[in-house]
């Protein structure tokens, strides 16, 4: 009986733990699990790494004009973009809202350079949902380090970036080497 207990427990935080993990929308990893990669790696040995912080320009117009269920068929959108540019090494990760991190790790600077300018590309596109279009693009703010900070600054050097590119005029991108 207690061996049974003791099962129901590791389910059920494993089932938990899963959950707290993963974006319930896009299944994407969640901010949760992203943090927890970036502290992980900080730990070890130094890595080339690329942290890529993006938004969707314009997003609450998605939401405004397609309804709830628009903004979310547009997130499923560029979650299947995501997946299919930015390739196996890539951890992508829902930060919250139409804001996603993506973890690059020993990926060259000009691989990372090449990717991020192909998903700006590819996400550069009209939306038909339910017979209503809208325009949709996003704005990325990258960093690309062999030697990995905290979390908290890495975020930080990645959103002024972020916030760099939406300056120049949304719908691109800037990788910084740090």
């Amino acid at each position: 009986a207690i061996f049974v207990c003791v099962l129901r427990i590791i389910f059920y935080w494993n089932k938990s733990n899963k959950k707290n993990n993963t974006d319930s929308l896009t299944g994407c990893n969640s901010r949760l699990a992203i943090h927890n990669q970036l502290e992980h790696l900080n730990n070890q040995r130094n890595h080339n790494v690329a942290i890529i912080y993006f938004d969707l320009n314009r997003f609450k117009e998605v939401n405004d004009t397609l309804g709830h269920t628009g903004g979310d068929y547009c997130l499923m959108l560029l979650t299947q973009e995501l997946i299919s540019t930015m390739g196996e090494k890539a951890v992508i990760s829902r930060y919250g809202g139409d804001e996603f991190i993506i973890m690059m790790i020993g990926v060259s600077a000009e691989d990372a350079d090449r990717r991020l300018e192909k998903l700006v590309k590819s996400m550069d596109v009209e939306l038909n949902y339910e017979g209503k279009i809208r325009h949709i693009s996003i704005s990325v703010g990258a960093v690309y380090t062999a030697k990995l900070e905290s979390y908290d600054e890495i975020f930080r050097q990645a959103d002024k970036v972020l916030y760099q590119t939406k300056e120049a005029g949304k719908n691109g991108y800037k990788l910084v080497r740090g």
